[in-house]
Parts: C-alpha cells; sequence; structure tokens
C-alpha cells in the first residue's frame, strides 16, 4: 500500500515537471512569436528605419559620397585633402531630417537632410520584402547628397602686365591668365604708336569657400583693384626722381613750344631758338617745327600766355623712352583784348639723350 502510494506521488511530480516544461516551451514560442510580431510591425514604421539610418550617418560617410564635387575644385588651388576637410568642418553641426510629403507615396517615402540651414541630401525609403503578419519592411532605398553649395564663383582680376597675382598663398602662372594684352583706355589710341603697357585678366577657381585674388606689383607690394578700375594710375610707372625730371621738362617744353607758335613776328626768331634745344634733332617733332617757321611770320595777329599745366600721366617706355600726357590752358591776347582758351591736351613722346631729355613726338587730343 505505502509502496503503490509512493508510485502515485513521483508519477505526479513528473507530471507536474512535464507540464511545466510544456508550459515553458509554449511560453517561450509565444514569447518568440511576440517578438517576431513587434519586429514586423517595428519594421514597418518609416520614422524607426530612418532613425536607424541617421544613427549610421556620418561626416565621413557624406564626404566619401561628395567624389565628384571635389572633383570640380581646382586644385591647384585647393588640394583633394583640404577640399575634405571643409566638408567635414561644414558637416559638423547637428544633421537633422525631416518628411517631404511632395515627394511620398503609398511606395516611396522621402526625407530631406538638413544641416546649418541647409539641404545637404535626400533620403529615399521603400518596402520590400515579404509581408509578416500583414506589416511590410521598410528600408533605405539610396540617399544622395549635394553640397555644391560650398563652391564659391569663379574669381576674376584684371592687372598691369608687371603684376604678379596671388589667391591666398599661391602665385599663379600664366595658365591662369585668360585675356593678354589689353589696352588701358588713356591710350588705347596710341598702341601702333609706342610699345605702351597693357592688362591681362587672371581668372582662377573655383574652390569651396570664398575665393579673392591679391594683386602685387613689382616692388612686392599688396595693391588695391577696385572692381571696374581701368588701372589708369598703374599707367604712371615712372621712379619719383624720373616724375620730377619729366615735370619739370614738360612744363618748360609747353611754356616754350605755346609762346613759339603764337607769339608775334618781332620775337619768332627768339622763340624758335629756344624751343630748339627741347627737341629731338631729326625728329618728326623738329621737322614740323623748323617747317612751321616761315608760315608764322604770316599767321601771327595774337599771343597766347599760358595759365595752367597739369601732368596726368608719365609713363615709362623703356629703353630711354617716355609718354607724357599733358594738358594746358591759355589767355589769349588779341586785338579784341584777353580771351581765355579751352583746355588743350596732348600725348609727347619723350628721349634721353646724352644732353638730356628731347621730345621726339607730339600728338595733340
Amino acid at each position: 500500500m505505502a509502496k503503490c502510494e509512493k508510485r502515485k506521488k513521483r508519477g505526479f511530480w513528473i507530471f507536474m515537471a512535464v507540464y511545466a516544461v510544456v508550459v515553458l516551451i509554449a511560453a517561450a514560442f509565444g514569447l518568440s512569436k511576440f517578438w517576431d510580431y513587434m519586429d514586423a510591425y517595428e519594421d514597418s514604421r518609416v520614422k524607426n528605419t530612418m532613425e536607424a539610418y541617421m544613427a549610421e550617418l556620418t561626416p565621413q560617410y557624406i564626404c566619401d559620397r561628395s567624389g565628384e564635387l571635389i572633383d570640380s575644385i581646382d586644385h591647384g588651388l585647393q588640394s583633394e585633402e583640404a577640399c575634405a576637410q571643409v566638408i567635414m568642418d561644414f558637416l559638423s553641426a547637428n544633421i537633422t531630417y525631416a518628411r517631404k510629403s511632395s515627394e511620398c507615396t503609398d511606395t516611396r517615402t522621402v526625407y530631406m537632410l538638413r544641416t546649418r540651414g541647409k539641404t545637404i541630401g535626400k533620403v529615399e525609403l521603400v518596402p520590400q520584402g515579404e509581408e509578416r503578419y500583414g506589416f511590410s519592411p521598410w528600408v533605405v532605398s539610396k540617399d544622395s547628397f549635394d553640397l555644391s553649395f560650398l563652391i564659391g564663383n569663379q574669381a576674376a582680376i584684371t592687372v598691369d602686365s608687371t603684376m604678379q597675382v596671388y589667391a591666398g598663398s599661391v602665385l599663379l602662372d600664366e595658365g591662369y591668365v585668360t585675356a593678354t594684352a589689353l589696352p588701358y583706355a588713356a591710350v588705347k589710341d596710341l598702341y601702333g604708336e609706342a610699345n605702351l603697357p597693357y592688362k591681362m585678366t587672371y581668372t582662377a577657381g573655383p574652390i569651396l569657400g570664398e575665393l579673392t585674388l591679391r594683386a602685387v606689383d613689382a616692388g612686392g607690394n599688396t595693391v588695391e583693384i577696385k572692381e571696374e578700375s581701368d588701372l589708369d594710375p598703374y599707367l604712371d610707372n615712372c621712379t619719383q626722381p624720373e616724375i620730377q625730371e619729366l615735370d619739370t621738362f614738360m612744363r618748360d617744353f609747353v611754356r616754350r613750344y605755346t609762346r613759339y607758335l603764337t607769339s608775334r613776328i618781332d620775337t619768332r626768331q627768339e622763340n624758335y631758338q629756344k624751343l630748339r634745344p627741347l627737341l629731338l634733332s631729326g625728329s618728326s617733332l623738329s621737322q614740323r617745327i623748323s617747317k612751321a617757321y616761315e608760315g608764322l611770320e604770316y599767321g601771327h595777329s595774337k599771343s597766347d600766355t599760358i595759365t595752367d599745366i597739369r601732368i596726368n600721366h608719365l609713363i615709362d617706355l623703356g629703353d630711354g623712352k617716355y609718354l607724357c600726357d599733358v594738358s594746358y590752358e591759355a589767355d589769349t591776347l588779341g586785338k579784341d583784348g584777353v580771351l581765355h582758351h579751352s583746355l588743350n591736351n596732348a600725348w609727347v613722346f619723350l628721349v634721353r639723350t646724352s644732353s638730356g631729355l628731347k621730345a621726339e613726338r607730339l600728338i595733340s587730343y
């Protein structure tokens, strides 16, 4: 009887153990199904997929995807490494995303990526794979990035041909020259007369960021070039001693020249002899003055007195030659009294000789 009772108890506990195992297995199976269901549900939520994408998104990934942008940069001015650093620095701020409803459908969801107030890319998600528990999982189908707004415009600068141009610390070579032998407006009609200074244009870029070009003169000094400037001041390339010498010569020459052309008959010979030492012997101007000598005897009825002389430009043409732009005004004394002349302008070509400066040509304008 006792043995029978013991067998019953043992059977009961075995049954309970088996039952417990079965229950645990059923519970584990049920839990696995539940979590599988929850996974399917979570995968079907587009925002969760996007959050997972954002968790993996790094500035380096975007930079690596920006190869075409980096290739478009002038690497003579900005290396690939420097471009990548600009991109990485820009992407160091927090990147956010927002759904773009206008591009979304039942089978396509689009998010725009932004940072620092700029849209930097687009992410597209689509449902993929078989449904589980009536849910379809969403995956990233493609992403794209556009950082072209980081590209600065090309920069151009027009300078005197004797100047050098720098982009940052980089000296631009002739490969950046896009226009040569550009005439100065002030002397545009005289380029057939002499080897005159000219301008040239450099064009550089683009780079990531702002590009500025800097002009440096022959003395190594940075020159401020204003936009749309004709650079006329840089025509005056003479040294200070040359400026003083040329200025003195030109003022003396204008007075003697005007006095010779307009004085009365009784001073004609005297004025010619005063002007003659300032003329280059055998030059076109010397011959013209000489031929005019006889005609002046019949043409003089009034005389001029210089009231103002202005030296506009003094240009060193090289090889001891100079071009001077001069303006002058005079009072004319005639039978009706003193009259004020309008402004007279002339280009005077000078030559340095062993006996000093001489006037070679004069062109009125």
